[in-house]
Order: C-alpha cells, then structure tokens, then sequence
C-alpha cells in the first residue's frame, strides 16, 4: 500500500527528511506499533510489523482531507471526517514529542501549510451543526481541540 498516495507534498517531504527526524518518526511509529499490536488477538500479533496509523500515514490522511475540501471532490462518509480529525490530533501530539529540527523544519512547515490550507477550505462552526455525526472526542473539553474541531467544510462532500 502506498502511504502516500494522492499525497505529493507529505511524499516529497518525507523524500528529504534528515535522519534524525526519521529516527524520531521511527520511535513515535514503534510506539504506535505496540499500541495497535496490543488490541489484536495474541495469535494476529507478530504478524503486524508496521502501524496502521504511522506518522506518514496521518500526514497524508491530513493532506488527502485537505485536498478533498479544496476540490469539492469525491463523495465522502461524514464518520471519516472525524476520523482525520482524531488523526489531526495525533499529529499535535507528535510533532510536540519531536526534536526541533522537526518542529521548526520541513514536516513542521507542511503541517502548517496543510492546516492553512485547511482553513480556507472551511468556514467557522460556532454551534456545532456537525456535532450530531462528528462527535467530539471523548475526555477533552472543546477548549482544548484545534480549531479543525471548530470548522466545517465550504462544500460538504458528503451532501
């Protein structure tokens, strides 16, 4: 499976990241792995080797959202947009645990461009219309989320 497809700029910065910054993805992707690895079966267990939800993956789910908005594309189940959201939300919490050649660098920089980008594809939702199909995510008060939980899309792929 490509990680990145539909995803060319996530896939041109991984493409020239330092090593460094890789190592510090591998460890946030090994710990990830024993996540995932410790909700299957004992059997399934070693025959996972890589996560689902990789540091590369959640960047390009952003990127693929992002793209879909912007273009008003494809059909899209509501329930996924609030899966990339929750991927959104681990991207916080790595980019935060990174070096910052990281932070301050190419995949810190793709993020905010991908989060501007994110911006002018949606509009503010200050009451929450689409709270009855994209719940918020359990145990965090709204304060706290990213202003993606806050905003829906100029043309809502799933009408």
């Amino acid at each position: 499976m490509d990680v990145f497809r539909d995803a060319p700029r996530s896939r041109a910065v991984w493409d020239d990241l330092p090593g460094i910054v890789l190592a510090a993805f591998a460890r946030c992707d090994a710990r990830r792995l024993e996540l995932e690895r410790s909700r299957l079966a004992p059997r399934l267990r070693g025959a996972v080797t890589t996560p689902v939800y990789s540091v590369a993956y959640r960047f390009a789910s952003w990127e693929r959202l992002v793209g879909l908005l912007e273009a008003g594309g494809r059909p899209y189940f509501i329930v996924e947009y609030g899966n990339d959201l929750d991927s959104r939300d681990a991207l916080d919490e790595v980019m935060g645990a990174l070096p910052d050649e990281a932070r301050d660098g190419p995949p810190g920089r793709l993020l905010a461009q991908l989060d501007a980008r994110f911006v002018a594809a949606t509009v503010p939702d200050p009451r929450g219309a689409l709270r009855p199909w994209v719940p918020l995510p359990h145990g965090r008060p709204e304060s706290g989320l990213g202003v993606w939980w806050r905003r829906r899309p100029l043309r809502e792929p799933w009408n």
